[in-house]
């Protein structure tokens, strides 16, 4: 598999994190960990497919994916191409009406957000530009074009800064407070911009800071530094979040 990453624009660095475009010459599947951005996917060549169970679900050629708190397998077949745009925390808000929240652990045709006109263009764009950069153009074109309001919810904004550089562990009713808002007001902002609710972001920002960490050598330490209440209640939400157990997970290759 090759993998390359590529930015936007200025204008769009605030709103999309980065684009990524996937090319491998043979069938192989890959294990996807749990994303707190919404991402597009477009796919150039060949097909990707979701496994499930041994299940194979084609994906449409075009897809958006919200945030979603478990992992995933996902199949290329032989001589497959696809390009991920990969949102900012907030990113996504500026481009589309929807609550983000519709989102959650759903993947779907990207025409539930682009009229499917725009996004037939682009794909035969896509398809006949001779280069990956001419393909990083068309994209930036795309979202300038689509990009309804430049200012964030700085409300919001500053509760991610806070939830990510507490790694997770924090009191999301004593953030509201900080942060002047009554629990209930800033869940829905927060549901809205970023596509979960603030506890379900905290835990993937935790559970996400747990498996970026070197090997654990203790799984009952880093169980508690990181604010579960015993091993037991760690493991399961370690291989909900990752699907495998951590010493599956720490020799397993082929992850994101």
């Amino acid at each position: 598999m090759n993998s390359k990453i590529y930015f936007p624009c200025n204008e769009l660095k605030r709103f999309i994190r980065f684009y990524r475009i996937i090319e491998t010459n043979h069938n192989m599947i890959n294990r996807v960990m749990p994303n707190i951005n919404l991402a597009i996917v477009f796919t150039l060549r060949g097909q990707i497919a979701f496994l499930n169970h041994d299940k194979y679900d084609p994906l449409p050629s075009a897809i958006v994916s919200g945030v979603r708190k478990t992992a995933r397998n996902i199949n290329y077949k032989e001589n497959s191409k696809s390009l991920i745009v990969l949102f900012t925390e907030m990113g996504a808000s500026s481009f589309f009406n929807i609550p983000l929240s519709e989102l959650y652990e759903q993947s779907i045709s990207l025409e539930y957000l682009i009229d499917k006109d725009i996004i037939q263009s682009v794909e035969e764009n896509l398809n006949i530009a001779k280069s990956d950069f001419e393909r990083i153009k068309i994209l930036d074109e795309l979202f300038l074009n689509k990009l309804k309001k430049r200012d964030l919810d700085l409300l919001i904004y500053k509760a991610v800064l806070e939830i990510s550089a507490a790694k997770g562990n924090i009191r999301i009713k004593e953030l509201s407070q900080k942060l002047f808002i009554s629990i209930d007001a800033f869940e829905k902002r927060f549901r809205k911009s970023v596509g979960c609710t603030p506890k379900q972001f905290s835990s993937l920002i935790r559970l996400k800071s747990i498996i970026q960490t070197h090997r654990p050598k203790n799984l009952i330490d880093l169980a508690l530094e990181n604010g579960f209440y015993d091993q037991a209640h760690f493991i399961k939400e370690f291989k909900l979040f990752t699907g495998l157990t951590p010493s599956e997970f720490y020799n397993a290759s082929n992850i994101w």
